[in-house]
């Protein structure tokens, strides 16, 4: 009797599963190409610690830029970025991000590949432990 149970239920599941991907599977995802013959995701995010070292009370200072580019060593062609969200999070006490003390960097961001821009922020954190 349990064996049958679980047979109508894999039978109602596999049914379920096939009409969602029926109806929900068809859709194609769409999005503008820009530029044209772009292939992928060019941007990159650099950080850098100053100092290097920081006694317990300290500050250290993070510079960070944001670019988009090509990468001919692998074929990419990077595509255009539209409003993209960069946050900065100081490390905590144990060096994990302070998750609680967000640092919007921007959310708006454009990385047009033609204008190769760079945005660049600085940022202080204190040490506490």
């Amino acid at each position: 009797m349990n064996e049958r149970r679980m047979s109508r239920l894999r039978r109602r599941s596999m049914a379920i599963a096939s009409m969602y991907i029926g109806v929900f599977g068809a859709v194609a995802a769409h999005a503008d190409q820009s530029p044209n013959g772009c292939n992928g995701n060019g941007v990159k995010l650099n950080i850098l610690r100053s100092p290097a070292s920081v006694p317990v009370g300290g500050t250290v200072s993070y510079n960070i830029s944001i670019f988009n580019l090509d990468d001919p060593t692998i074929g990419l062609i990077a595509c255009d970025t539209e409003d993209v969200d960069v946050v900065f999070y100081c490390p905590g006490a144990d060096g994990t991000p302070d998750l609680a003390n967000p640092m919007v960097i921007t959310t708006t961001l454009r990385c047009p590949l033609v204008v190769r821009r760079r945005r660049s922020a600085g940022r202080r954190c204190a040490r506490s432990t």
